[in-house]
């Protein structure tokens, strides 16, 4: 038997985007203004994740991305268009079904925070 590409995986946890908000919050991190990401049709990004969201942080002038994604197929899309932007990698973290691509605005470290606070 095998799996329709649509299903995840085994182990293939199962966020939803308030899960992933209300995980940055309880980690004591200042977000607000989230609202549902949209781009243009022509914009080049992969069209794969089922929830797309922005929020802000004080110290950043720039959003953050938040997607949700329902199969590893459709997440690794994402990851692969993101590998050629290599100044991200600092700035991008993967949670099981989760992609956070943290504001450059933010040190290193300030983004780390982000990253961390999912990982609990």
């Amino acid at each position: 038997m095998t799996v329709p590409s649509h299903d995840p995986r085994p182990g293939f946890a199962r966020w939803e985007a308030d899960d992933a908000l209300d995980a940055l919050h309880r980690a004591g991190l200042d977000i607000d203004h989230v609202e549902q990401a949209r781009w243009p049709t022509s914009a080049p990004q992969p069209r794969t994740h089922r929830q797309a969201f922005t929020f802000r942080s004080p110290s950043a002038t720039d959003p953050h991305l938040l997607l949700v994604f329902d199969s590893p197929d459709a997440l690794e899309a994402w990851r692969l268009w993101l590998a050629r932007y290599w100044k991200a990698r600092p700035y991008l973290s993967i949670r099981d079904n989760l992609l956070l691509l943290v504001s450059r605005d933010l040190s290193e470290h300030a983004a780390a925070q982000f990253h961390s606070a999912l990982a609990r």
